[in-house]
């Protein structure tokens, strides 16, 4: 399937219809309770294209934590649609999922067609 080149998103390119565009920032350059104003997440909010708001904080999340080495197990996401009238605030739970990898360096002492507890030579 091709990407839509305006949202990223995978589709069907002839039946597609872009998402409602949304706004997003984090909160760390805001005190606890403050929130950005509308000249703020104009500036410096990221476009993220979801069906609401919920959806686009999660997607951002995703992508700026995506990006990071650090992030919180919880990420509060300012949210504006492009009509400016409203700034939603949420905050974002990561659940942590392990992924495991071994090394290309990694040899093992019994190979998988071996049968098993016999060794072979490498």
């Amino acid at each position: 399937m091709p990407t839509c080149p305006i949202c990223g998103n995978y589709d069907w390119i002839g039946n597609h219809k872009c998402p409602p565009k949304w706004l997003c920032s984090d909160d760390q350059e805001f005190e606890r309770d403050e929130r950005p104003d509308a000249d703020y997440m104009q500036e410096n909010g990221h476009a993220i294209f979801a069906t609401d708001a919920e959806k686009a904080a999660i997607s951002f999340a995703e992508y700026y934590q995506a990006r990071e080495a650090f992030y919180p197990d919880e990420m509060t996401v300012f949210v504006m649609d492009e009509s400016r009238e409203k700034i939603w605030k949420y905050i974002v739970d990561r659940e942590t999922v392990p992924s495991y990898s071994v090394g290309w360096n990694y040899k093992p002492e019994v190979y998988p067609c071996s049968p098993v507890g016999e060794e072979v030579e490498p």
